[in-house]
């Protein structure tokens, strides 16, 4: 089977999945915490299921099945210190981490987080300790320390997905603008799932309610995802200057970096009257030249976008922590 097949097989799979596992979802009360619309931070009317992760990585999961019954492969382009298994378990794990924050009421503290995102992304550094030792059994010191390098970036590539996911489709979007690059059979369910995040319509005054959200589940798996496609890595710069920008902010109005707000550039964008949609196309338009041209160049273009964009916008109110 082709990637494309595969990729093809994985939006259909999220496409059907995610309206599927709303309702279910809604039924059994699994809804996106009420405490954030209370506090402000979000507009819609009602409480949406956070069941887009589940829908990725069913996705995901039918993909990577058909690609391995047919006797195909994960794309070249994952890191060639992956192993499969690792991979996956990996994912898994992101998933079931994000989850445990999506349906603790007020979400586990940052200290559980990080340690939940760490134990998630223990197989990939295993993965890469195994292959470096491997190559050089002479130098297991050096061996260890990239292994530890790459948990600490893992649970900030979790993070900053995690945190850049605070408006429809704007995880998912780029997600989906990283791999399509670099690794396009894994964007087919992303693709799949966007269409139900984004079709709200506006009503009594405030943003409707989509079917879904992708929840923490969802953004940090993609998290992940993104960090096994070296080549997708740029992405990154994107949700980590709005949060780098965020954590100045917070701290001289007197908050916490980690306590969630409507300060993100997308709030912005909204607040400047773009409706779901038109922000996610502004999003992808600041972080294009960095995906599109992984360098230097590339990357100094998506921080100018980023500079414009916020000094065009202003922040909503009224702000409450």
């Amino acid at each position: 089977m082709t990637q494309p097949l595969a990729a093809l097989f994985g939006v259909l799979a999220a496409f059907a999945a995610t309206p599927l596992l709303a309702a279910v979802a809604r039924r059994r009360g699994w809804l996106d915490r009420a405490e954030g619309a209370v506090a402000g931070r979000k507009l819609q009317v009602r409480p949406v299921p956070p069941v887009g992760g589940l829908a990725v990585l069913l996705g995901l999961a039918l993909t990577t099945a058909m690609l391995h019954l047919s006797g195909g492969h994960w794309d070249p382009k994952i890191a060639a210190w992956i192993d499969p298994r690792a991979g996956g378990a990996a994912l898994v794990l992101a998933f079931l981490a994000g989850a445990v924050d999506d349906l603790v009421r007020g979400g586990v503290r940052p200290r559980a987080k990080v340690l939940l995102q760490s134990l998630a992304a223990l197989p990939l550094s295993v993965s890469l300790y195994l292959y470096r030792l491997a190559e050089s059994p002479d130098e297991p010191g050096r061996a260890a320390l990239f292994a530890l390098l790459l948990l600490c970036g893992a649970v900030l590539a979790q993070n900053l997905f995690n945190t850049f996911d605070n408006a429809d489709g704007a995880t998912a979007s780029l997600g989906i603008l990283a791999l399509a690059f670099n690794a396009p059979v894994f964007a087919g369910p992303l693709l799949g799932f966007l269409p139900w995040n984004l079709n709200a319509r506006r009503r009594e005054g405030a943003r409707g309610t989509p079917t879904a959200y992708l929840g923490d589940a969802g953004s940090h798996l993609l998290g992940l995802l993104i960090l096994l496609v070296p080549a997708a890595w740029p992405a990154l710069a994107l949700p980590l200057f709005d949060l780098l920008r965020l954590c100045v902010r917070r701290l001289r109005v007197g908050s916490r970096p980690w306590i969630g707000d409507r300060r993100h550039l997308a709030h912005r964008l909204a607040h400047a009257g773009l409706r779901p949609l038109g922000v996610c196309l502004m999003l992808l338009v600041v972080a294009l030249p960095g995906v599109a041209r992984p360098d230097a160049l590339g990357l100094f273009l998506t921080a100018l976008f980023f500079a414009v964009a916020v000094a065009l916008t202003r922040e909503p109110e009224p702000l409450r922590d």
